[in-house]
């Protein structure tokens, strides 16, 4: 601690000990302990006659320190008095000895420094460099090197573009389309980062919006001149933006000043009324009962041209209503009064109702997303409808994702049913029906694979 006295350095000994002590008493005992109130009082007494052996020795060094000055004092009185050539005298040899102790001590750190650099010397000694006998050295052989790494640059990317493709189950570009069905692509709507359904209505200028236009463009040409036309959307299964496609679709029409409506036809888990803030009380389902007249079932929106026919309460019998004569009415006398009718439909891969519908519309919209539409499912269903002789098919490919020049499928679907429905290849399917609203993400098997690794 650097304490000369030995009495201080004992008194703080003590009072170290003391602490500690306490320390130790505390940990199994409270403070009214009469053990830690009697070390207390040690503690106390020893600080005490610390205090006084501090003042003590401060005492005594000041008057050291006071005769140490008095000393200097007298001593540079006796200078002063000396003639001047003697104190220049003295000067010179105190610096004299100050440069030459500062010279021996530098002196014996250079031996010091010598000493230690010939005790680090090596015990073996180079006798001459090395040299090469040939031109090429015998390892590394650069030239293997460079084959085998551009051998592996080759392999490995071509590996894994192979492996990817063939663990591959989801359509992802035109090509996987066009090797299942022979069905024209209607046309291909971009990726839209709203939150919102109706980006034709609220952003008319942009490029999603360029995308429908397209395709109201190339149904309008398809329908060869007929003027009114029925237009039924559908997909294989949930979450190819089935929903999203027949909103902005129907506005695209009603916004060219033509009269149009969106019928929601999915009368087991109704979903449109909430796009367009509507209560599901009336519809489809009401209007075929009995309970309510068409007049009344058709509702304006906010979009000029527009008009929407909701499905309704959730009936027992969707596919028996449908069926039903009244059905029939209701359809003909939509297709009297509007110019453009969007019906927007359940998958087919879970029930039959777009099947059902299909007698009223004059071309079908089957939209598929990449990443999600699986080709055994598309594919079979495909098969399914050319078994049924059915015309007008067309496909629409949604939420390209144009950064990465793929095919982009957005807007999941979540639609309560239970129903299963399995085609062929051994490839059954039973999907849950989830809601438009939330988006489905779907990851491949190579992303499994790297995720896991």
């Amino acid at each position: 601690m650097g304490i000369e006295d030995p009495v201080l350095a004992e008194l703080i000994k003590n009072l170290t000990n003391l602490y500690e002590e306490r320390s130790g008493l505390l940990l199994s005992s409270t403070p009214r302990n009469p053990a830690i109130i009697q070390i207390e009082s040690k503690i106390a007494n020893t600080k005490a006659n610390l205090v006084e052996n501090i003042n003590n020795i401060v005492n005594t060094s000041k008057i050291a320190l006071d005769d140490i000055e008095g000393r200097v004092q007298d001593l540079n009185q006796q200078i002063s008095q000396l003639p001047t050539s003697q104190r220049r005298l003295l000067n010179f040899e105190r610096e004299f000895n100050l440069q030459n102790t500062l010279f021996t001590f530098l002196l014996q750190k250079r031996a010091e420094a010598q000493i230690t650099r010939a005790s680090n010397l090596p015990d073996n000694q180079i006798i001459d460099v090395a040299r090469a006998e040939g031109k090429f050295p015998i390892y590394p052989k650069k030239g293997m090197n460079y084959l085998i790494a551009l051998a592996l640059g080759l392999v490995i990317p071509g590996g894994y573009v192979y492996l990817k493709d063939y663990f591959n189950d989801k359509i992802i570009d035109k090509k996987d389309i066009e090797k299942l069905t022979s069905l024209p692509i209607i046309g291909y709507v971009t990726h839209s980062t709203k939150e919102i359904k109706m980006v034709v209505a609220e952003w008319p200028k942009s490029s999603i919006a360029e995308s429908f236009r397209s395709v109201r463009t190339n149904l309008i040409f398809q329908a060869q001149g007929k003027g009114k036309q029925t237009i039924l959307v559908t997909s294989d299964i949930v979450g190819a933006g089935k929903t999203f496609i027949s909103i902005n679709l129907a506005t695209v029409f009603a916004i060219n000043d033509k009269k149009t409506l969106l019928v929601g036809v999915d009368l087991r888990k109704p979903k449109l009324h909430q796009d367009f803030g509507l209560a599901n009380t009336d519809g489809i389902t009401s209007f075929i009962i009995g309970k309510h007249k068409i007049e009344e079932i058709i509702h304006p929106t906010k979009i000029e041209n527009l008009d929407v026919v909701l499905a309704g309460p959730v009936p027992p019998n969707p596919a028996e209503l449908l069926a039903s004569p009244k059905a029939d009415e209701l359809f003909n006398y939509l297709k009297e009064h509007y110019d453009y009718i969007i019906l927007d439909t359940p998958p087919v891969s879970l029930v039959t109702d777009a099947f059902l519908l299909m007698k009223y519309s004059d071309q079908n919209i089957f939209v598929v997303r990449q990443g999600v539409t699986n080709k055994k499912v598309f594919g079979a269903i495909i098969n399914d409808i050319e078994s049924r002789n059915l015309s007008n098919f067309s496909i629409l490919v949604n939420d390209i994702k144009m950064a990465k020049n793929i095919y982009g499928y957005g807007y999941g679907y979540g639609y309560g049913y239970g129903y299963g429905y399995s085609y062929g290849y051994g490839y059954g399917y039973g999907y849950g029906y989830y809601s438009d609203d939330k988006e489905v993400e779907k990851e491949s098997v190579w992303k499994r694979i790297f995720k896991k690794s």
